[in-house]
């Protein structure tokens, strides 16, 4: 009989097995070549191959060996130095790798976190791990996160303006001072049950005694329980805040998926978003503090300035009106009170809302001013519902007698009106209309600027145009009155003709016409009748 030489295994008796030793041989040539081939030992093929334990195995057959244990594989020191590498050379380009296709198909998600996990302690930077096998640089990331800030500004600049930004501010404060209230409340509630368990009424005999002291006991332990739901209650109040997220996370991941080298990889784009949100939104929150805080110390002077200035055109302009016939001065005060009023009370509104917290649109409306008027404190609401009414009225001076209150609502004051500065003002809007004059080459306009420019100045639309020729008929010579009467007309014409040539013709002599017009306005003084050259309206 041939003997086959063996060792046995386990225990003597049944459970004993006998392990040639041309199968420990080949097992051991197969795991020696293997491991030297791959760098690493799968625990499922040792088992394969009839190893019971792979991992004690592997300990005991390579002793020498730096072998790192995974979840499902042992691995060696050269696949460990591959990723290792890898990393390092992400870290320095300031780059990222993805480590799984590096690494053999058989490795796990837990092996690869594993191996970070190792290589993490190894190399000793700054590195994030996302979705599992993707190793970022702290570099680019920081790169990334300062690719949003330009659209957080924006984001900041835009809740600032809209009032959304201090809209916020104010249902944070109003939330803060709920919950005070309602930590006052219950302190004192609880300070109430103390006094009452300290108090009672006194009874004879061990009974009552016995019997009062278990009740009490009761009491005792129900009210424990009660106070400290209650504190929880008031850590919960408190801890509440309402946050105001300017980017979105939607925002921040169309963002990203910008990127191609990103986009391909599964959920990368979904964990960096996550990462990334609280630091963008801190970010533009800052900023819109910042603009916030800017707004309150510059706007105000600038706001003063500009409200005062409309106030003073607001009064030349009404000045101008008054000298026009009195049939055709409501027109113009309507018009006045339509455009500048409306300006001035809307930019007036728009502070109010900044100081009081609300949010308001960039277009206001009559029936934003409604709804904004309802928000507002009572001393700030009065004033600015009189300023507000105004608008539709038909008197300048109902509106300039609530300018003063109006602006004291808002902390701003109301500057002297300076007659010294009415000429140069006069003046100055003169030469700015003539300027636009001298270079247009519209008919229209030049005709509505001529009619502003004559003597006095005066706010009014195209519409208004045959108002003031009327009226300038008592102030101009015939002759120049037919000049601008004609080429007032023949505008008409060619703003309402329908047929293409004969408004071809009109536009033509419209243009032949046109540096005689400019010529009026330049040397209105020659034009005047005689009677007129002394009393100028």
């Amino acid at each position: 009989m041939k003997q086959i030489p063996g060792v046995i295994a386990g225990k003597q008796g049944t459970n004993s097995l006998y392990i040639p030793s041309i199968y420990s041989k080949s097992q051991n040539e197969w795991v020696d070549n293997f491991y030297k081939q791959n760098g690493y030992l799968e625990y499922d093929a040792l088992t394969r191959l009839g190893i019971s334990d792979p991992p004690n195995f592997i300990k005991r057959h390579f002793p020498n060996e730096n072998v790192a244990f995974l979840h499902s594989v042992a691995v060696g020191a050269n696949i460990r130095d591959q990723i290792d590498s890898n990393i390092e050379e992400a870290i320095v380009t300031g780059s990222f790798v993805d480590i799984s296709p590096l690494l053999p198909s058989v490795f796990s998600d837990k092996d690869m976190e594993m191996l970070l996990k190792i290589a993490g302690k190894k190399i000793n930077n700054n590195t994030h791990v996302f979705a599992k096998t993707i190793v970022i640089s702290d570099v680019f990331l920081q790169s990334l996160n300062k690719s949003f800030e330009a659209i957080a500004e924006a984001k900041a600049k835009e809740a600032v303006v809209s009032g959304q930004w201090f809209q916020t501010i104010a249902e944070n404060r109003i939330k803060s001072k709920s919950a005070d209230l309602i930590f006052e409340n219950k302190g004192n509630k609880k300070e109430e049950r103390r006094k009452k368990a300290t108090t009672g009424k006194t009874g004879g005999g061990t009974q009552g005694r016995e019997t009062k002291t278990k009740s009490t006991k009761r009491k005792y332990l129900q009210g424990k329980n009660r106070d400290a739901e209650s504190d929880d209650e008031n850590t919960k109040v408190l801890s509440t805040k309402i946050e105001l997220k300017l980017i979105s996370l939607e925002d921040i991941k169309t963002e990203i998926a910008k990127d191609d080298n990103l986009s391909v990889i599964d959920d990368l784009v979904d964990e960096l978003a996550l990462y990334l949100e609280q630091k963008v939104n801190n970010y533009a929150t800052s900023i819109a503090e910042q603009l916030a805080q800017n707004n309150k110390t510059t706007n105000l002077s600038e706001v003063e300035e500009r409200l005062n200035v409309l106030v003073t055109n607001i009064k030349i302009f009404d000045k101008g009106i008054k000298h026009i016939d009195k049939t055709n001065q409501p027109a113009l005060t309507k018009y006045l009170l339509k455009s500048l009023v409306t300006d001035f009370v809307n930019e007036l509104f728009k502070l109010a809302a900044q100081q009081n917290m609300l949010q308001f649109p960039e277009n206001i409306t009559t029936e934003t001013r409604q709804k904004m008027l309802l928000d507002l404190p009572e001393d700030v609401k009065e004033p600015l519902t009189n300023i507000h009414k105004s608008i539709p009225g038909n008197s300048i001076d109902d509106f300039l007698n609530f300018v003063d209150a109006a602006m004291a609502s808002c902390c701003l004051v109301l500057k002297k009106y300076d007659k010294k500065k009415e000429r140069p003002f006069i003046l100055g809007h003169k030469e700015a209309l003539l300027e636009e004059l001298n270079t247009t080459q519209d008919p229209a306009l030049a005709l509505h600027l001529i009619t502003t420019t004559t003597q006095n100045v005066i706010h009014m639309s195209g519409r208004h145009v045959s108002t003031i020729l009327s009226f300038l008929q008592t102030q101009l010579q015939l002759s120049t009155m037919e000049i601008l009467s004609k080429y007032h007309d023949m505008v008409l014409k060619s703003l309402t003709s329908s047929d293409e040539e004969t408004k071809l013709d009109i536009q033509k002599e419209l243009q032949i016409g046109l540096e005689e017009i400019k010529n009026i306005a330049n040397n209105y003084k020659q034009h005047l009748k005689n009677d007129a050259q002394e009393n100028k309206y």
